[in-house]
């Protein structure tokens, strides 16, 4: 991006596209903040999948079950938990 402030009704868009940048930054790489960890990437990447696989079949079918879906993403969520704590050792720290 550019050096140029974008500013729309007040709102400086450049400071905010350089703090989700930040914000995803931090949410995908280790300790170090520059290597990007296979765990927290795949995390991301399964989250996706898994709510645009809830929301196709909520638009083709027009059910939603809660049940199913809290039980698939919790074992979602308690997989990459145990996956980040069972690596966290090997971990780059500078």
């Amino acid at each position: 991006m550019s050096g140029q402030a974008i500013s729309i009704s007040g709102i400086n868009y450049t400071s905010v596209y350089l703090s989700m940048q930040k914000f995803f930054i931090h949410l995908l790489t280790g300790l170090d903040n520059r290597t990007y960890d296979l765990g927290r990437v795949s995390l991301l990447s399964g989250l996706l999948v898994f709510y645009y696989n809830a929301i196709s079949a909520c638009y083709q079918t027009g059910i939603f079950n809660m049940q199913e879906f809290g039980v698939g993403f919790g074992a979602l969520c308690g997989g990459v938990g145990v996956l980040l704590k069972l690596k966290e050792g090997s971990e780059p720290k500078e």
